[in-house]
């Protein structure tokens, strides 16, 4: 099963319709959609705009890999639950931010962990292909780069 989440704050149908477009061609998997306000609405998976977060979590455990935008809580959540992350970061020029800093995130923070992040949908579709090959992100980057558990530790205690 594959969790693709879009986060609470705006929708992202670049990443969603990607996804869909991917999943025509695959009508046995299991695919849930959190798209938040995004207009796009997934034809091959079930969805719904908020999940909350027993539901959002209840979901990501049972996932075999997770799906997101270049947010801290998604990254949070793979490393919680040892699960596989692909990435695409929104763009700020696209109106999917207010800026780019997701990308500085899928270029600097997500590849510590060993999470893959792709620049576009073409590329994501490719990762998608191999989703079932990409491991699990790497817990013990933490320990090996500790002043990057102050920053997760903060950012922990501003999304609770």
């Amino acid at each position: 099963m594959i969790l693709v989440s879009v986060g609470t704050q705006l929708g992202f149908d670049r990443l969603v319709r990607s996804v869909d477009e991917w999943l025509a061609g695959r009508p046995d998997l299991e695919v849930h959609f959190q798209i938040g306000q995004g207009e796009y609405r997934p034809r091959h998976g079930q969805w719904a705009r908020f999940m909350g977060f027993g539901e959002y979590h209840e979901l990501a455990k049972r996932a075999d890999l997770l799906v997101s935008h270049a947010g801290m809580g998604a990254l949070l959540t793979a490393l919680e639950l040892e699960k596989p992350l692909l990435v695409m970061p929104r763009r700020g020029h696209l109106g999917e931010h207010r800026n780019d800093h997701q990308q500085d995130a899928a270029r600097h923070i997500f590849p510590t962990f060993g999470v893959t992040a792709v620049r576009g949908t073409q590329e994501l579709q490719s990762a998608l292909d191999g989703w079932d090959f990409l491991p699990p992100p790497n817990r013990d980057a933490l320990a090996e780069r500790p002043h990057l558990a102050p920053s997760l530790s903060r950012l922990v205690d501003e999304l609770a």
